[in-house]
């Protein structure tokens, strides 16, 4: 029987060889935050959805059979990309930056017997094509989506745009906003974006500000901090989004005045 191909998203928590060089307790309750609530266990386990970590790197992985029909695989897609919107949020309000790149393709796990021990693989082009995404594409803490993959069988979108439109219309009965942005940057091609800031709330916003404003003063190197500011910048931009009173978006500027963040035009 050949081998399904796979949703595979690799995330790396950002700043982490920082911490772990200074603070190896620290390094430890980062390594514990970073695994999944029990709530979104729960939720992986229904769904199908794999993960497996290795100091601060993480893989989710779901087979997707080549025999199912397309609505079946769109339902696995939804299900992989929601969970993934979720984990998101959860390491955000943790105060964890996590960037990461989701791609479908080739991907096996094989485990071979080494005397009473257990040796389990991954490999596959879609694990490296997730990496090569994370590491040289990302940038900013977010996920990436290889959206040319989504043209091919079992989803069979026909462009950019129908697989955005076509995948919040497919989120909407769900009790959350979309999900799905594009984003178009010419010198890496055109991406898709998982939108996990948008449902974040006033109290949420205010705590974040202060573990990232707490995380900005710990970490040093400039690029770390950069991506905070991007991250704060961006999440007060999808916050004040929601609010149309001006009572309201002069709290969150105030918010973000109160930890030196502003809005900024990257």
């Amino acid at each position: 029987m050949d081998n399904p191909k796979h949703l595979v998203c690799y995330i790396d928590l950002l700043g982490f060889k920082e911490i772990l060089n200074s603070e190896i307790e620290e390094a430890k309750n980062r390594i514990k935050d970073m695994l999944p609530s029990n709530t979104l266990a729960g939720m992986m386990a229904s769904y199908g959805v794999d993960f497996f970590a290795v100091s601060d790197g993480i893989l989710f992985y779901r087979a997707v059979p080549a025999d199912l029909q397309r609505e079946q695989a769109l339902t696995i897609l939804r299900n992989f990309l929601l969970i993934l919107q979720i984990y998101q949020k959860d390491l955000l309000i943790k105060g964890i930056l996590m960037r990461g790149g989701l791609t479908f393709g080739e991907f096996q796990t094989i485990t071979n017997r080494v005397g009473l021990v257990d040796v389990k693989n991954f490999l596959g082009k879609a694990m490296v094509k997730a990496y090569k995404m994370e590491s040289e594409f990302a940038t900013y803490p977010r996920i990436i989506v290889d959206h040319s993959v989504l043209l091919e069988k079992p989803f069979e979108f026909n462009n950019m745009q129908s697989i955005e439109k076509a995948l919040n219309e497919l989120l909407m009965f769900r009790p959350v906003v979309p999900i799905i942005g594009v984003e178009v940057n010419f010198e890496s091609g055109d991406y898709l974006t998982i939108d996990y800031l948008k449902n974040i709330s006033l109290p949420d916003f205010e705590d974040i500000c202060a573990r990232m404003f707490a995380v900005f003063n710990k970490l040093q190197p400039p690029d770390v901090r950069k991506k905070i500011d991007w991250c704060v910048s961006y999440l007060m931009y999808s916050v004040l989004s929601k609010r149309t009173s001006s009572q309201s978006s002069e709290k969150i500027i105030e918010i973000g005045d109160k930890f030196g963040f502003r809005l900024s035009d990257t």
